[in-house]
């Protein structure tokens, strides 16, 4: 079900990227992109001087993604963040922090960026990262999180052509010179591999009934069928789906219902 219009105005200002090498695009595109490559995620590509630029970079720990470093150029600033340090412009800093109008502080388990430029980014210093964008950029940016123009889909087309998710992400894959990526390999998501009605369940589930209406729920079934599929002895990948889901009910206005303690558990006992 597709977001009503007052959601689908905040959701879509919002790019995520999650778990098991999830990404929603500002457009509403969902994709997985399975690689420890540093990218791009967003940046201010149309204006002569360029305002931000957020790069990512994941590793695989103890066999699951997880994003280790955060890289951001915003307003003159270069602040790079690990989970254990914030780095102002080569400067560790203690939080929270303001400098040149960049504020940062730490609440629970989770790091809140803000710009004086209208960026906010939320990182769960794990898998999960938010960047949310002001209407002034609408259709200025580049990056894995595409070009903030309200149309599905057209940065998956080069010259007439249909791109590859690997060759959309070949255009925003930023690494040095000895660096090697590591590609990972997945099974495509299907419900020979994957648990279809598990997924339908949980996001249809009255849990989530404040967030029918405000986020797409098939999209994030199909990221829970992937899940499923391509890591059926564990459990986190398809808890860090429904993590997000909740996280963008919430952003949208919506009001999850206890899910952790019913489907988390649940999918343990169900996938093992």
């Amino acid at each position: 079900m597709k977001p009503n219009a007052l959601s689908y105005y905040h959701i879509n200002r919002v790019c995520s990227t999650w778990g098991n090498f999830h990404l929603k695009t500002f457009d509403g595109d969902f994709i997985q992109l399975p690689s420890t490559c540093n990218y791009v995620l967003t940046a201010d590509c149309k204006n002569s001087y360029e305002d931000f630029n957020i790069q990512i970079r994941r590793q695989i720990v103890n066999s699951t993604a997880t994003i280790t470093e955060v890289t951001m150029k915003l307003e003159g600033c270069v602040v790079e963040l690990t989970k254990t340090s914030v780095v102002i412009n080569g400067k560790e800093v203690s939080l929270p922090s303001i400098v040149s109008g960049v504020s940062i502080e730490k609440v629970l388990s989770s790091l809140t960026i803000k710009s004086k430029l209208g960026i906010r980014v939320l990182w769960n210093m794990d898998d999960s990262i938010d960047i949310e964008l002001i209407e002034k950029y609408k259709g200025l940016t580049c990056g894995l999180c595409g070009d903030f123009n309200g149309v599905q889909g057209n940065e998956f087309t080069q010259n007439g052509a249909q791109l590859s998710v690997a060759s959309y992400g070949d255009r925003f894959k930023l690494n040095g010179p000895t660096e090697v990526c590591r590609e990972e390999s997945f099974p495509a998501a299907s419900s020979e591999c994957g648990d279809e009605a598990f997924c339908t369940e949980l996001f249809n589930s009255p849990v989530f009934s404040d967030c029918a209406n405000r986020v797409d729920t098939a999209a994030f079934a199909q990221a829970c069928l992937a899940d499923t599929c391509q890591c059926p002895q564990n459990d986190s990948c398809f808890c860090q789906t429904a993590s997000e889901f909740s996280r963008q009910c919430v952003h949208a206005g919506g009001l999850p219902g206890q899910w952790r303690t019913t489907y988390c558990r649940k999918a343990f006992l169900h996938f093992t």
